[in-house]
């Protein structure tokens, strides 16, 4: 028995045979946590991924679709994963009753090495990223309009509006022989005939972003009554900004508005062929009684850029060339053989506002932005939309441009 004590052979197969199991325990432990580490930084990697590209599809719609393609983007990112994964869990984010960005939610779940006895259950990771939309996004075509069949109506046109939006709160219909090169292209309800780039429908109205500048009083008392005529080739007549109740009655010359704020109240503006329509640092403001008048077809041309800011009423218009009375209802068409420039904000909340063809197809009008009831655009009329809002001296109004909010650049924040 006293060698039995005192004999040491054996000693480490022994210490073996009880520290082994421990040690084998400490591995499989470490290759789990491992492996778990490395999945659960992979649903981190793929919900930051799929929440970014969610909702950099929201500038198109914010509908279920969108959701639809994260969830399958976001499976497709987590083929491999050792843990199986739940069915994504992608919803918007909702800020006043609208998307402003989209949440992610992963999870996974991985029998562990007991059984899933420890822990109960076996093991669950997660992760979770949200993208919200930032910054702005220039909002440079919007119809308002809700009723017409082609709210926005392009059966012959060019469209480059490659940094910018278009929208329409009804349906969009495209010629064609029509190229729209922009940014986005959203319907609230369909888009029928050749289906632009980047266009999508199921997208979110947008109210009138303007509806706020025809909340005052009117154009306030008459200033001027008396005829403005010009009808001799090369001549210049020049008016001052107020109050207009007059005839224009313009041919073969160049009606120029001077700096500042112009109503036309009522009266009639009457343009012939010859007529050019020009004014820089100026607001056209087309009231409800005014009788417009295109007796001899097309107009010779219109070259305006928008009032600049200043005091008094070029201050509160300040980024519109031609804004026409919510009051007035119908067509006006800008029949014009050469629109040369439209510099500043075009706002006819109530018309729908027709571009005829233009002197031929490679003329290109430089635009700044337009909100209307409807929008026509034909006869191969090009238009560039949002020419240049930073290096232009004409403001853009607080809703449009690269003032507004719909549609915008994406960021993470978890």
């Amino acid at each position: 028995m006293k060698s039995f004590w005192k004999d040491t052979r054996g000693n480490i197969a022994l210490m073996a045979a009880f520290g082994l199991p421990a040690l084998l325990l400490a591995v499989v432990t470490s290759v789990e946590l491992y492996s778990l580490s490395v999945d659960r930084q992979r649903l981190r990697d793929v919900a930051d991924a799929t929440a970014l590209a969610a909702a950099g599809q929201m500038r198109l719609a914010a509908n279920d679709p969108v959701l639809d393609r994260a969830r399958a983007f976001a499976l497709s990112g987590l083929e491999g994963l050792t843990s199986t994964p739940d069915q994504p869990d992608v919803k918007f984010l909702l800020e006043q009753g609208r998307p402003s960005g989209v949440v992610v939610t992963l999870t996974a779940r991985r029998m562990s090495f007991f059984g899933n006895l420890v822990p109960p259950g076996g093991f669950v990771i997660s992760a979770a990223s949200t993208a919200l939309q930032v910054a702005t996004a220039p909002l440079c075509v919007l119809s308002l309009g809700s009723t017409a069949t082609n709210a926005l109506d392009l059966p012959s046109a060019r469209i480059t509006a490659t940094a910018c939006l278009v929208h329409s709160n009804k349906s969009i219909s495209v010629g064609g022989s029509t190229v729209v090169d922009a940014a986005a292209v959203h319907a609230v309800n369909s888009i029928t005939g050749s289906t632009p780039a980047n266009a999508g429908t199921g997208a979110a109205p947008i109210p009138d972003p303007l509806t706020a500048m025809f909340n005052g009083a009117g154009p306030g008392n008459c200033q001027f009554g008396n005829l403005v005529k010009v009808d001799k080739a090369g001549a210049v007549v020049e008016v001052d900004p107020g109050v207009h109740c007059r005839h224009f009655e313009i041919e073969a010359g160049t009606l120029r508005f001077k700096p500042g704020v112009h109503h036309l109240k009522n009266g009639k503006l009457q343009l012939k062929k010859g007529a050019k329509v020009e004014g820089e640092n100026v607001t056209l403001i087309i009231w409800k009684d005014l009788d417009i008048n295109f007796t001899d077809g097309q107009v010779a041309m219109l070259d305006l850029s928008g009032s600049q800011g200043g005091s008094g009423e070029m201050d509160t218009w300040a980024g519109f060339a031609l804004a026409v009375d919510p009051k007035r209802t119908g067509d006006i068409n800008l029949n014009f053989r050469e629109i040369r420039r439209l510099e500043g904000v075009v706002y006819a909340p109530k018309v729908r506002i027709i571009v005829p063809g233009g002197i031929n197809a490679t003329e290109v009008t430089p635009w700044t932005v337009i909100v209307a009831r409807d929008f026509k655009v034909e006869g191969g009329r090009a238009l560039q939309i949002n020419a240049d809002y930073a290096n232009s001296s004409v403001p853009v109004p607080n809703g449009v441009g690269n003032k507004a909010s719909d549609g915008a650049p994406v960021r993470l924040a978890r």
